[in-house]
């Protein structure tokens, strides 16, 4: 077949993955992040509902038809980023979700006309769309640090319309190279500096920079990185403050006058501690080290997610935009995700340090920000198992939900190690700091039960510090906490008397500390009500269409279903897993992601070369998707024992050997799409369509279904399902085969 159409959805795909997760950075700057979680989730619907339209519009199904929707798409993406910046200034959210379908459903319409025009093809294809996604994934990191948020959306823009030049016929090209020269000139206008630029000032969210804004909060400089947008915004009262994405901020310490942050709350816990070892964990603008600096602490390491945020806060010193010298001057600073960074050191401690942990910022494919990663029982377990003889460590939290379910995790970490719940309340005190606006309560746990000479001496430091004692052990005991130190209580009587509030301890397998509402979240039952009507019209006419068919197509449908939907349920358990092993949330996307799409083309294109008919491609199917299954549950089995025996190896030694084993994982799992494809292809080019609109609704319904099954039962089930999904795909795979025909009718459509 022609090398245009497979160069053509290799672009198609790698611009769809970027498009994905630039749009997530753009879109986490402006909306809140369970909301963005909707928005992408609908907007990769679109790729779809694209392909409904190529199976229920025949004529579409053209070659011009295909390059005309690229090249319509390439448009839609700059005018859909504009109109999105600007309806978030009045809340139309509604028109936000249907802004986000438009230029996913013009690609998933090229790209299933493309499949279904070259269907014995679909293996080499399918290769070329999973590898072209790979490098999208790996090249969102650097476009994204490059150019920024706004700029890569562009720059997907530009890949669209490259597309479209690919795929016209030759008397259309001249129109389609007009697109992509327009849609080049809006990212070159982007990337002077005088592009599409977002109305912070006057978005309609609740996020705290906008406040700030609103508040005569005056913007001072920004910066885009792969993580989110940083920004750097000058109070009214002259302090520096900087923001990730507009809702995590942190003041930039003026050094030269440390009395004007000597009253944060934090201060107290280096003076509880006396450390001459500190680990801190997030300290964006530099409040914790400049602390550590003045309490003259000889060891600072600090470990900090936004290295765009730490670029400015350093930059504000030397530009004369906060006097004094940076804080990180005096730390041993490294940019990566706190615990992970942790788990690999040998190292102890004397204070650990965590201080408001939270990014707010939304990622592709997760509803579980990375920040909750350190809020956990097991993550309190790694902090005490790096604590010195005497140590501590201490949470600045938010408020009293915050800090309740914080100490109900504390203890039971603690208990784990075989202390009751009394004897664990013992080790931990906690304070509150009422000088400022907003209360800010701070708890310290140690690796030691308080004795009453400490207790009281602790008790005499938080009085003089102007903060008000909440629990000190045999001080400061009010209900319910007295009657759970005294051992008449337990945790599970402080959870059910909380009123309606989670307040249980969080685990890796559930690690959402700051969902406090039980079960789920208002935004995902709304988009699992919304993909429940749509499944529900699907299937209805879905059966109508099938009782027509006959052959391997009639069961086609379920299949596809079984493979989209298994596909994102065991991606997405994945990538949850590896965040902690390979730390940085963007290193784990980018490897992740590129590692499943690269594994699963390359069984695509393994299994293209298979030749046998109809049957023996089915059989294929059916084979893969139960090795899939199989290897689904011992990748998850196996994680443990090898994410741990090489968790002190370089990074990119780590990044490599994870490669690896997703790209084992995949490689079945790329063979039951094209093969069925190439199967059904036999009996209408719409019966590819078909595959790809149904597929295309199941990954967005297995991804939904995945953040589900982690909210209500764990990450550790999200696996189960997906295996027990890809079973339910080679049973559909093996029953089709019933219906294939034989020898006689093995043959391929020509390309």
């Amino acid at each position: 077949m022609p090398t245009g159409p497979i160069a053509a959805v290799a672009v198609l795909a790698g611009a769809g993955l970027l498009l994905e997760i630039a749009l997530t950075r753009l879109l986490s700057l402006v909306y809140l992040s369970p909301f963005v979680y909707v928005l992408l989730a609908v907007a990769v619907l679109g790729l779809g509902l694209g392909a409904a339209a190529a199976t229920a519009l025949p004529g579409t199904r053209t070659r011009a038809a295909a390059a005309a929707s690229a090249a319509l798409g390439a448009l839609s993406v700059p005018l859909v980023a504009v109109l999105l910046l600007q309806i978030a200034t009045v809340d139309l959210q509604g028109l936000a979700l249907a802004l986000c379908l438009l230029p996913f459903a013009l690609v998933g319409h090229a790209l299933a006309t493309t499949f279904a025009l070259h269907a014995g093809a679909a293996p080499r294809l399918y290769l070329a769309d999973l590898l072209g996604a790979a490098v999208g994934a790996l090249a969102s990191v650097a476009l994204l640090d490059l150019l920024g948020g706004t700029g890569a959306v562009l720059a997907a823009g530009v890949l669209v319309a490259l597309a479209s030049v690919l795929l016209a016929p030759r008397s259309y090209r001249g129109a389609a190279a007009v697109v992509g020269l327009t849609t080049a000139g809006l990212l070159a206008w982007q990337a002077s500096g005088a592009g599409i630029q977002p109305p912070l000032a006057r978005l309609a969210t609740t996020k705290p920079l906008v406040q700030e804004l609103r508040n005569g909060a005056v913007p001072v400089a920004h910066a885009w990185d792969a993580l989110g947008r940083s920004d750097l915004v000058r109070r009214p009262n002259g302090s520096l403050y900087l923001y990730l994405d507009g809702g995590a901020g942190s003041l930039v310490p003026d050094t030269s006058r440390p009395t004007t942050y000597l009253h944060d709350v934090g201060a107290y816990a280096y003076a509880v501690a006396q450390p001459s070892s500190v680990f801190v964990i997030g300290p964006g603008g530099g409040l914790d080290v400049a602390l550590a600096e003045a309490f003259a602490v000889p060891q600072i390491t600090a470990v900090e997610l936004n290295a765009a945020g730490v670029r400015l806060a350093t930059e504000a010193t030397r530009r004369g935009w906060v006097a004094g010298t940076p804080a990180y001057d005096g730390a041993s600073l490294h940019i990566d995700e706190g615990r992970s960074f942790l788990r690999r050191q040998s190292a102890r401690y004397d204070l650990i340090l965590l201080s408001q942990v939270v990014t707010d910022a939304a990622e592709a494919r997760s509803y579980a920000l990375v920040e909750n990663g350190v809020y956990t029982v097991e993550a309190f377990r790694d902090d005490l198992a790096h604590l010195a003889p005497g140590g501590a460590l201490a949470l600045k939290l938010y408020d009293e939900v915050t800090l309740t379910r914080a100490l109900t995790t504390a203890i039971a970490a603690l208990q784990s190690s075989g202390m009751s719940q009394a004897d664990a309340l013992h080790h931990t005190l906690a304070v509150l700091d009422t000088r400022s606006g907003r209360p800010i309560p701070l708890l310290m746990v140690f690796d030691h039960a308080l004795g009453a000479d400490e207790a009281t001496a602790y008790g005499q430091l938080a009085v003089r510090a102007g903060l008000r004692v909440l629990y000190l052990p045999g001080l400061v005991e009010n209900p319910p906490l007295d009657a759970l130190s005294a051992g008449r209580t337990h945790l599970e009587d402080l959870e059910a008397a909380s009123g309606g509030v989670d307040i249980a301890p969080t685990h890796d397998d559930r690690p959402f500390f700051f969902r406090f509402e039980p079960g789920l979240p208002p935004e995902l039952a709304w988009l699992l009500r919304g993909l429940g009507v749509l499944t529900l019209i699907a299937a209805v006419l879905l059966v109508l269409r099938q009782r027509r068919r006959r052959g391997p197509a009639r069961l086609a449908p379920l299949l596809f279903t079984a493979l989209g939907a298994g596909f994102m349920l065991i991606e997405v358990g994945a990538l949850q897993r590896l965040r902690l092993y390979l730390g940085h949330p963007t290193l784990t996307l980018a490897v992740g992601l590129a590692a499943l799409l690269v594994g699963a083309g390359l069984g695509s294109g393994w299994a293209g070369r298979a030749r046998g008919g109809v049957r023996r491609d089915l059989r294929l199917a059916a084979l893969a998707a139960l090795l899939a299954a199989g290897l689904g549950l011992a990748w998850s089995a196996g994680y443990p024992l090898w994410s741990q025996a090489s968790l002190a190896w370089p990074t990119a030694a780590r990044a490599l050997l994870a490669g690896l084993t997703l790209v084992v994982l995949a490689l079945p799992m790329g063979m039951p799409f094209p093969m069925t494809l190439r199967a059904v292809g036999l009996q209408g080019e719409g019966e590819v369509a078909l595959g790809w609109a149904v597929n295309g609704l199941a990954a967005v319904l297995g991804s939904t279904a995945a953040t589900t099954i982690a909210l209500l039962a764990g990450f550790g089930w999200v696996h189960a399902a997906g295996a027990a999904t890809y079973l339910l795909a080679a049973l559909a795979a093996w029953a089709m085969t019933g219906a294939a025909p034989g020898p006689a009718g093995a043959t391929s459509a020509n390309d």
